[in-house]
């Protein structure tokens, strides 16, 4: 019977009624604590409404009952990583990607993780290349790029991907000081 909740609660949403979306999507877990779908959505709810701690506390519970949508992990391992808990963060994105593998905002997210906050600048490559197989216009993939292969000190390798960054975004103002960096190699 208390699955009438969740078809009022779409009933709501279908109406853009977000406060009773919720509402009835909270009477639903009141009587199944464990449903992992239910406990996603609601994450998302709690963040689109801007309540950061409830969406973090039910994208963590749908994690713990094992959702299947890789856009909780994906958004829990961001929080993480404003946290800075970033090996959780990690683990968290890569389910993401294992679960969406063609998600190339997720493949960069870790990529970066590796980036700035590991240094670990081969790993991260390997994800900023990936990204741009995802999508070749996934213009912030070729910067990191660039940045990786400079710090490997593959600075010829670097150009082309500053480059085609370059093109995707011509009114970057990074413009001039990314091609002074190569020009002193």
């Amino acid at each position: 019977a208390f699955k009438v909740y969740e078809e009022l609660a779409m009933y709501y949403r279908d109406r853009k009624d977000t406060l009773k979306t919720i509402e009835y999507y909270e009477r639903f877990v009141l009587h199944d604590s464990m449903h992992s779908r239910i406990l996603g959505f609601l994450s998302g709810w709690h963040r689109i409404t801007g309540n950061a701690e409830k969406a973090f506390a039910y994208g963590e519970k749908a994690i713990r009952y094992g959702t299947k949508a890789p856009e909780i992990y994906y958004q829990i391992g961001v929080d993480y990583t404003n946290h800075g808990k970033f090996d959780t963060a990690l683990t968290l994105m890569k389910k993401s990607l294992d679960l969406d593998p063609s998600n190339p905002m997720v493949a960069n997210s870790i990529g970066t993780i590796y980036m700035r906050k590991r240094q670990d600048y081969k790993s991260a490559l390997r994800y900023f290349i990936h990204t741009i197989r995802l999508d070749s216009l996934y213009a912030q993939a070729y910067l990191n790029s660039g940045f990786c292969l400079v710090k490997l000190n593959e600075y010829t390798q670097a150009r082309p991907y500053f480059e085609r960054f370059f093109f995707l975004m011509p009114d970057d103002p990074r413009r001039e000081k990314v091609f002074e960096l190569l020009s002193h190699q």
